[in-house]
């Protein structure tokens, strides 16, 4: 070998350390944006919703932070219109207080919903336990016929998330009293029929319960707020038309809502991830530039140092061509030697990131993983490292191969 390792173990090191670097933030950084964007299609895709209903006017990535009137109204009208789906999902997300063994304990997420509509989605999963017994959602039914209601309506029972299971040490067949008002005396009692887990995030110290036996709680039940729909729509159904047709005359509701697919949803996202991309390859170039650089300078360093060497095999009859391979033949092993150092240093340091964002943001989703690697990644990654040995390497070996023999009775002289 031109570049033999054993005459500058040092300096091997020191190359090696430096191409693996540049290659694990290549991995990394390129990791993150198609972590971004992976996980946040999983995330969507795990919740089932073909469309997603929200305020108009709203990012759809802050849905939850705005609840919209008419939202029975909305439902309805999506039901009968030319675009029927086969299942709608209404919610209302916010906030209650609730109490264990008589004592009011604090505030927390609750999640209001029909459990006959929110089954067909799956967001919310049962570990331990059992769904709502009732599918249904008897307090609006009633309140709708114009009927009565009162407490003797309620069906009494609610879901409690995993985290605010061991947070408070409740499980299945305890009792939880909600109330709308810290003041409030008016608590009602609820058993708990199971705990789950929520696909969307990581840490939910929440309650599921009844829509209608919420609104009733809170005192909405006579008008006609919701946080959030969710539609499901047959195979094969154009989801682009349903939104056109939202965006139309024929929709009352126009400026009220605004019909979101899953794709549209997460464009909103990519726009992000598109900053984050545009961030990274400036990183990502710069990184290699002077990667680049610095191989290509110690290359050509240790070419000079071993310029009898190589006079000697110009010598004995070694072709220019013959020299030439063999330099880049070294300044290749040597790359790909730190390119794979620096593929296992990068995917080790992806999971290390993708465990310490998890402990540190506590509402990403439980599957969710800000630095994840594609094919594209580790095609990009070989193709990198390969394309530097041949540059780092180009100009040290046209000058091996034009040394001459007479070079090494000079050096000698």
């Amino acid at each position: 070998m031109i570049f033999d390792p054993g005459h500058y173990p040092l300096r091997s090191f020191v190359l090696v350390v430096a191409i693996s670097s540049s290659i694990a933030l290549l991995v990394v950084m390129s990791s993150l944006s198609v972590g971004v964007r992976e996980s946040s299609r999983d995330a969507l895709e795990n919740v089932g919703a073909d469309i997603y209903v929200v305020p108009d006017s709203l990012n759809p990535l802050l849905l939850d932070l705005q609840r919209f009137d008419h939202g029975w109204a909305v439902i309805r009208e999506i039901e009968g219109s030319p675009y029927p789906p086969d299942h709608l999902s209404p919610r209302l997300k916010d906030t209650i207080f609730f109490g264990i063994d008589g004592e009011r304990i604090g505030e927390t997420i609750i999640h209001g919903l029909i459990p006959g509509n929110e089954s067909y989605f799956h967001q919310f999963s049962i570990v331990e336990g059992s769904w709502f017994k009732v599918e249904n959602d008897p307090v609006r039914e009633k309140y709708l016929a114009g009927l009565g209601v009162d407490s003797s309506t309620f069906t009494s029972e609610v879901l409690i998330s995993e985290e605010f299971s061991r947070d408070h040490r409740m499980g299945p067949g305890d009792m939880l009293s909600l109330s709308s008002r810290m003041s409030s005396s008016e608590k009602m009692l609820f058993n708990v029929r199971g705990i789950y887990v929520d696909t969307l995030s990581q840490r939910s110290v929440s309650v599921l319960i009844h829509l209608g036996e919420l609104h009733y709680i809170q005192g909405l039940l006579g008008s006609d707020p919701l946080t959030e729909i969710l539609a499901a729509y047959p195979e094969g159904t154009d989801l682009e038309e349903v939104v056109e047709w939202s965006n139309s005359t024929q929709f009352p509701f126009d400026d009220i809502v605004d019909l979101y697919t899953r794709e549209e949803f997460l464009s909103e996202l990519y726009k992000f991830t598109d900053v984050l991309s545009g961030f990274s390859a400036i990183v990502i170039s710069v990184t290699l530039f002077v990667s680049l650089i610095f191989t290509a300078t110690i290359f050509m360093i240790s070419t000079k140092e071993r310029t009898v060497e190589i006079s000697i095999l110009r010598a004995i009859g070694f072709r220019p061509t013959k020299v030439f391979l063999m330099v880049m033949r070294d300044s290749i092993l040597l790359y790909l030697t730190g390119a794979l150092a620096g593929f296992i240093l990068g995917m080790l340091m992806n999971r290390l990131l993708n465990v310490l964002l998890r402990g540190l943001f506590d509402g990403l989703p439980t599957t969710f993983q800000p630095f994840r690697l594609d094919l594209s990644i580790i095609l990009w990654t070989l193709l990198s490292a390969f394309l530097l040995s041949l540059i780092s390497g180009l100009l040290p070996a046209l000058v091996s191969a034009r040394s001459r023999p007479v070079n090494a009775l000079r050096r000698e002289l």
